[in-house]
């Protein structure tokens, strides 16, 4: 995890929380990483929004999990597992 620069030193931003998933971004400098955690008992599909529009969302963690897209308004549809975290490169 601390090869990311975004994640080793970077400062969290846009971290909300919605039922059991929360997600947040760590930002260093060009560098994005988005962080989505569900805590229930239940697969979850979280809306994340605050990001760059248009941007796209390589999943990071799991490594074979499907990457992801960023719609105009900066919104994105994140599937995660119930316990679990994904973990994104967010570029764009």
């Amino acid at each position: 995890r601390n090869t990311r620069p975004s994640i080793a030193l970077g400062h969290i931003a846009h971290s909300r929380t919605d039922g059991s998933v929360w997600h947040f971004q760590r930002v260093h400098g060009q560098e994005c990483t988005l962080v989505v955690v569900d805590t229930g008992a239940r697969q979850a599909h979280a809306t994340v929004s605050g990001l760059p529009p248009g941007a796209t969302l390589r999943s990071l963690y799991p490594l074979h999990a499907p990457d992801g897209a960023v719609d105009a308004a900066g919104a994105a549809i994140v599937d995660v597992a119930a316990q679990a975290v994904r973990v994104f490169d967010v570029r764009g």
